[in-house]
């Protein structure tokens, strides 16, 4: 095995100063060397300074070097030595004890090496990583974790967006706890995308102008929203009978008082009586009214076009039509006058053989004249409504335009 040792050296277990054999082992040496040619070695302990009085027994040494063999040396060939030696150097150590730190450990508290790259060993002695630190370590002995938003080799590499702004883990940047609002991936670094928002992306956009996406984190629209459509995120249709870009637009009279389409103001099901188009904003024209505009205007005054809902007419009738529409002929009015625009009587009563409020029934069987106010003659099978002539023939006995002689009259 090979080790950074400590020795624990035991000279003998009865030396002490006053003990003669002390002054052999003044001047002794330690190698550590992969061989057992201490020449091949290096030098890890030589004692200069020891003297009979002052050399420990046992000796603790620290050789912080990395060996296969320790070796043991002493002579009296290579002066200096220390005060007190002497001439002949004797090996009669009682007990010799070695402690040897393993691989992937250093200095002489054999602490563990760092996450030195690619399990390399560390410096036995300093415990610094010749290439460099595992991906999320850091340090002169990669002995710390990356921190401050950072992971990978060397750290380089920033943290994406964790879940409450907690750390990602410092070597491959992952976030224990999910992503932030917005953010999707196992390191929580890439945005929503395919209009959608918000945690873990699960959020559909709304209807943002022009195809726009949102805002990957709360889904406002950057310009607006698409026609019909309002709100910060767009995602709420036009109400209160508008429509258009920003809801800006009035929806027209739309059948049934339904709302318009929220984008293009159209009605679903036509439109209330007078109104035309497919927005159902344009009052019906060309002396039309009512539904789909389908209703001729009556006879109005002037030639005015009646109204587009219900066909009355502003100022009345032109002479000789009555009613709200102005769709009503006149009777016939005593003297060929005008009746009433509104309800279309007379007001000098009925010409000749007609009769009623209008004056617009002929005379009832036996009655002729004005208003059918006179009765026909007695004696007539049925008179004429207008002068009272018996046009249809007189009872049996009776003669004349009236059936007023009696047929057997002689002069």
């Amino acid at each position: 095995m090979y080790v950074d040792c400590n020795l624990y050296i035991l000279l003998a277990s009865y030396l002490d100063e006053n003990n003669a054999f002390t002054w052999y082992f003044l001047g002794f040496s330690v190698y550590i060397s992969n061989t057992t040619n201490k020449e091949d070695g290096v030098l890890c302990f030589r004692d200069t300074n020891y003297t009979r009085a002052t050399i420990p027994n046992p000796v603790n040494i620290t050789c912080p070097y990395h060996g296969r063999y320790v070796i043991y040396y002493n002579n009296r060939t290579h002066p200096p030595y220390p005060e007190g030696y002497f001439d002949e150097a004797w090996n009669t150590l009682c007990e010799v004890e070695v402690y040897g730190c393993d691989v992937y450990t250093y200095g002489v508290d054999c602490k563990r090496c760092g996450n030195c790259s690619g399990g390399v060993q560390c410096n036995h002695v300093t415990g610094s990583c010749p290439k460099g630190c595992d991906a999320g370590i850091y340090g002169v002995k990669c002995d710390l974790e990356c921190g401050n938003n950072t992971y990978g080799v060397e750290c380089k590499e920033l943290c994406g967006n964790c879940s409450n702004g907690e750390p990602c883990h410092h070597v491959d940047g992952t976030c224990p706890h999910g992503c932030d609002a917005g953010m999707y991936g196992d390191k929580c670094d890439k945005e929503c995308g395919n209009k959608t928002y918000g945690v873990e992306c699960k959020e559909l956009c709304g209807n943002c102008s022009n195809g726009e996406p949102c805002h990957h984190v709360d889904g406002t629209c950057p310009h607006g929203c698409d026609a019909g459509m309002y709100g910060d995120k767009c995602d709420k249709e036009c109400g209160n009978n508008t429509y258009g870009m920003e809801c800006q637009e009035l929806c027209g009279n739309c059948s049934n008082g339904e709302p318009c389409h929220h984008v293009d103001g159209t009605c679903p099901h036509g439109c209330v009586a007078g109104m035309y188009g497919d927005k159902c904003d344009k009052e019906c024209g060309n002396k039309t009214y009512g539904v789909e505009c389908k209703e001729l205007c009556g006879n109005c005054s002037n030639g005015e076009p009646c109204h587009h809902v219900d066909g009355t007419c502003p100022h009345g009738c032109v002479a000789g039509m009555y009613g709200v529409t102005c769709k009503e002929s006149c009777g016939n009015c005593s003297n060929g006058d005008t009746c009433n625009d509104v309800d279309g009587s007379c007001p000098y009563g009925c010409d000749l053989g007609v009769y009623g409020k209008t004056c617009d029934k002929a005379c009832q069987s036996g009655r002729y004249g004005i208003s059918c106010t006179k009765a026909c003659g007695q004696n007539c099978q049925g008179c004429n409504r207008f002068n009272g002539v018996c046009e249809f023939g007189c009872h049996p006995g009776w003669t004349g335009t009236f059936c007023e002689k009696r047929s057997n009259y002689r002069i």
